[in-house]
């Protein structure tokens, strides 16, 4: 059961949105397949732990340390008096090991991460033990892509590749006798999250450049839809059955993320065009908020 899950970061979102309404260049594809492949990776360990009923789960949660700064920690699994801690890496590819960093064949050098996850397994000890002294806490560092390859043997026991993770957690699988505490515990922890600054700077692409018209919110492909239908239609691409208000939904955040900003009653003819204004207003009304009068109305993601 996950009491907090990890969201989207801003850059990410917007590339999402401009997949197939724009031709990113090759600067931005970068920086798009950069960004967003510690979140894929993420979201591998997230639908993972789905599996663990029992286990009381947070993902992402950031600690700031008076004088000792931000710590950061992807998973945190409790079940019963076991606290597990994941930190995932998505690395892809073969690599070796030389004094102490990971070097890929290409010559990719990274860091050697373990002293990071060290550094946090002693502050989340400390956190835990201040909560409640009978819990012991495990830290991991999951490299969770299964086409990730270590041509050396693993330094550390806190080492895990994606073919070991299901045996350690296979002790998280019997009933849970305490998930009252284990919930407690875990609200203490959201209690003291404190998101990180993010500096995710990127340019966004003037409106008039992007391609409108109704995206399927599965394939992401358009133009997916003859929106003649005023229930459920199918997408073109996929051939899959969509609802015309969540279509709407999901086409108008789309547009508030490109922008940026409080969309215009042009903006939203512009972009989706052949909708009916009823149903367009239902969705605004129940998902956005409304400022301005008149030719200053903006509305607002809620």
């Amino acid at each position: 059961m996950f009491l907090k899950v990890g969201c989207l970061s801003e850059k990410i979102g917007y590339y999402e949105a401009l997949t197939n309404r724009y031709h990113m260049n090759r600067q931005q594809q970068d920086d798009y397949m950069t960004s967003s492949h510690g979140y894929i990776g993420e979201r591998v360990m997230y639908d993972l732990l789905q599996e663990y009923k029992e286990c009381i789960c947070l993902w992402d949660i950031a600690v700031n340390l008076p004088y000792r700064g931000a710590v950061q920690y992807d998973f945190i699994v409790i079940h019963e008096y076991t606290v597990m801690h994941f930190d995932i890496k998505n690395y892809k590819g073969d690599y070796t090991l030389q004094h102490g960093n990971l070097v890929s064949s290409n010559d990719r050098i990274i860091k050697n991460p373990e002293p990071q996850l060290i550094r946090a397994h002693h502050y989340l000890e400390k956190l835990v033990f201040e909560f409640d002294r009978r819990f012991t806490l495990e830290s991991y560092m999951v490299f969770i892509n299964d086409q990730f390859n270590l041509n050396d043997r693993a330094p550390s026991d806190r080492w895990i590749f994606r073919s070991q993770l299901k045996n350690v957690l296979k002790s998280l699988t019997g009933y849970n006798n305490l998930k009252g505490s284990n919930i407690s515990l875990a609200k203490h922890l959201i209690k003291l999250h404190q998101p990180l600054q993010q500096y995710d700077y990127f340019d966004r692409v003037p409106l008039v450049n992007i391609r409108t018209g109704y995206k399927c919110p599965l394939c992401k492909k358009l133009p997916a839809f003859n929106t003649h239908s005023t229930q459920f239609i199918v997408c073109s691409f996929c051939r899959r059955k969509i609802g015309m208000r969540y279509l709407i939904e999901y086409n108008l955040k789309e547009l508030f993320i490109l922008k940026g900003d409080g969309i215009t009653p042009a903006e939203i003819k512009t972009f989706i065009p052949e909708s009916k204004r009823s149903t367009i207003s239902r969705v605004l009304t129940e998902h956005f908020t409304k400022t301005g009068v008149s030719k200053g109305v903006r509305y607002f993601l809620k």
